[in-house]
């Protein structure tokens, strides 16, 4: 009965004996680089202030990060065609193309750009319930993996944010005017939206004849009712078995109002292809990272770089001895 007791014993002495290998390896390790750095303290103060100093004097001749914001409006699979056009806009200036640069307008200052980005902005409290349902059926499906359903998230956006990252002097709202000029340089989608505004003008205008209608039929009914009041008789409206279901005519025109304000807003971002719904200012760059600071950029460059060459020569006296 007692050798289970002892094994346990023994198995538990040894897991205490393994932790406190473990515990010593780290301290050991901890040591020998506390040792490295006070061997090197010298060697790495001289790397950090060469890094301060170059950061400060790289960050005086290019400034800081800023930031300008464009949002769009696309409809039609036009989602798709802009960020694919944005892909290849990004290419462009990446690759400095000198006639994508000169149709935008950046001849000068091309390299105070940083980046462009693009970035979809939902708009879910105009979603009914039933295209509520369904995204919510879309998002636990699993016929399509996470970048499909990416995809399909922004071919459904309306509206879209592009931000250009910059350094000054730019002329950063030029540059998105351009390219937004550049991008709607396509014939399929600019015959595309006109007959689009086309349709959607007059359903504009049904609907608000509708409700004009509406109005005028709850107007008569609640004329008849005054009648029927004063008189005391039972005459009928339109039949004379029936009244008007006056709850039903509100809630219909409740939807209809609602249509009415989505086509307003679809009537003026129609209008063009890519119509630009708000042109931002200069703004500091909101998303800038901590390796976007120069000083820290080139200072843990210096740094890593010498860890680099202590490890190669050690590799190399390593291959030396066993030659």
């Amino acid at each position: 009965m007692s050798r289970p007791n002892e094994h346990e014993e023994v198995d538990i002495t040894d897991l205490i004996s393994l932790i406190k290998k473990l515990f010593n390896k780290i301290g050991l390790i901890f040591l020998q680089f506390f040792n490295f750095l006070i061997r090197n303290a010298i060697i790495l103060i001289i790397l950090i202030a060469i890094g301060v100093i170059a950061g400060y004097f790289q960050k005086k001749e290019k400034g800081g990060l800023y930031q300008t914001e464009l949002i769009v409006a696309t409809n039609f699979d036009g989602s798709q065609y802009l960020y694919k056009a944005l892909k290849e806009a990004k290419y462009k200036l990446k690759s400095k193309n000198s006639a994508f640069i000169k149709k935008i307008g950046i001849t000068e200052n091309i390299d105070k750009i940083e980046a462009l980005k693009i970035e979809p902005i939902y708009r879910f409290n105009q979603y009914t319930s039933e295209e509520t349902n369904f995204i919510r059926l879309f998002e636990d499906t699993k016929f399509l993996d996470e970048d499909a359903k990416k995809e399909a998230y922004v071919n459904s956006a309306t509206r879209h944010k592009i931000t250009l990252v910059h350094r000054l002097p730019l002329d950063s709202k030029k540059v998105l005017k351009n390219l937004i000029d550049y991008i709607r340089d396509n014939s399929f989608y600019q015959e595309l939206y006109q007959g689009h505004h086309k349709d959607v003008g007059m359903l504009l205008e049904s609907n608000i004849y509708m409700v004009q209608q509406l109005d005028s039929l709850v107007a008569n009914y609640a004329q008849s009712m005054t009648y029927k009041s004063n008189k005391n008789t039972d005459v009928g409206y339109f039949n004379s078995e029936n009244d008007v279901d006056l709850g039903l005519i509100l809630e219909s025109r409740r939807l209809i109002q609602q249509d009415i304000k989505n086509l307003r807003e679809e009537n003026v971002a129609s209008t063009e292809f890519l119509k630009v719904i708000d042109q931002g200012s200069v703004t500091p760059y909101e998303k800038a990272t901590f390796l976007d600071n120069y000083t820290i950029r080139y200072t843990l460059l210096l740094i890593f770089g010498y860890f680099a060459i202590i490890v190669l020569i050690k590799l190399v006296k390593k291959s030396r001895e066993v030659k």
